[in-house]
């Protein structure tokens, strides 16, 4: 008597893909899945080290001494993967992924042909950007593993040398913001974007040193003359230098009224206020004051408050005084 098969179609689907070896994954609604594996010599199943693991949508990684490598909160879908190493053939491959997926990747010897080879050095090109407000980040290293060197400029754009299509690790190292590492695969026509974020330790320490100051310049406020704080210079990153945002800001009000500058408790020379605004970022500064009736201006690096919160400096009593006759006085 034949047994009935009402009922008993499966309720989960194992798909097997064969992939250079072969890997096995569970079809479900996931997301947020683990993508892992292993890179290894075909027929020795040796771990290869350094191999560039690249898939497309998720980014590169370099397998590890055993040739493990993994990828994190991936979603559901099809992605092709692109495995290469030095000494090896290249492999690419598609699959798709409905559950977390461990695979193993094997790659056949291709000894190098020293005649033909030939490497191909590029620039390779990227942004480094403030996780928070989006901004390029201006004076960022960038460094690779291969020995390139950059520093973003006003923008947080950077070019370093690098081979093309090899797995580059890169390293971003900026003020103010926690080291960020990472993997890409050098291309000539893409460009990478490399999102830093804010170190809180350093933010509470500069805030801190805000509010002093703040305190301090309280009873000599100037009246029609609002203050600036970061959180309304970086509208102007990328884009502008300080000299632009007083204008933007105050306009016609300034016409002849500030005599004296202090930027970071140094009093300016008349003859190189004029040249230090026109070069300096607003990204750089976390705040603007006008006391004295807009007689004085002061201005603040987010170094300077850095420095000034490690080691826990005095803060000086401004002082404007406009004689009858020549230059006021300021500290």
């Amino acid at each position: 008597m034949a047994a009935s098969t009402k009922g008993s179609f499966p309720t989960r689907l194992l798909v097997a893909i064969a992939l250079a070896g072969g890997f096995q994954s569970q079809v479900a609604a996931q997301t947020g899945l683990v993508l892992a594996g292993r890179v290894v010599e075909a027929g020795t199943n040796s771990g290869i080290q350094n191999a560039g693991v690249a898939i497309g949508g998720l980014g590169a990684v370099l397998s590890t001494a055993d040739g493990a490598f993994r990828f994190s909160a991936v979603e559901t879908g099809e992605y092709e993967v692109r495995v290469t190493a030095l000494g090896y053939a290249t492999t690419t491959r598609h699959l798709t992924v409905y559950a977390n997926t461990s695979l193993t990747i094997a790659l056949q010897i291709a000894p190098l042909a020293i005649a033909p080879l030939t490497v191909r050095g590029i620039e390779m090109e990227g942004t480094v950007r403030d996780g928070k407000r989006s901004f390029g980040v201006a004076d960022a290293d960038v460094s690779t593993n291969e020995g390139g060197r950059a520093q973003t400029n006003s923008n947080g754009r950077f070019k370093v040398g690098a081979l093309d299509g090899a797995a580059v690790e890169v390293s971003v190292r900026a003020f103010g913001y926690l080291p960020l590492d990472s993997v890409v695969v050098a291309r000539e026509d893409e460009r990478h974007t490399f999102v830093l974020t804010s170190d809180a330790l350093f933010e509470a320490m500069v805030a801190h040193q805000v509010e002093r100051l703040a305190a301090r310049s309280m009873p000599q406020r100037a009246i029609g003359f609002r203050n600036l704080d970061r959180e309304e210079l970086v509208r102007y990153a990328g884009r502008a230098t300080i000299r632009d945002v007083l204008q933007s800001e105050y306009g016609y009000r300034l016409r002849g009224r500030i005599r004296c500058v202090v930027l970071d408790e140094v009093v300016l020379h008349p003859d190189v206020d004029g040249p230090t605004l026109g070069t300096m970022y607003p990204e750089d500064v976390e705040r603007i004051e006008f006391l004295f009736s807009g007689n004085m201006l002061r201005i603040y690096t987010r170094r300077f408050l850095w420095e000034m919160a490690g080691r826990n400096t005095k803060l000086r009593q401004p002082t404007y005084v406009q004689p009858p006759r020549g230059e006021p006085w300021c500290i």
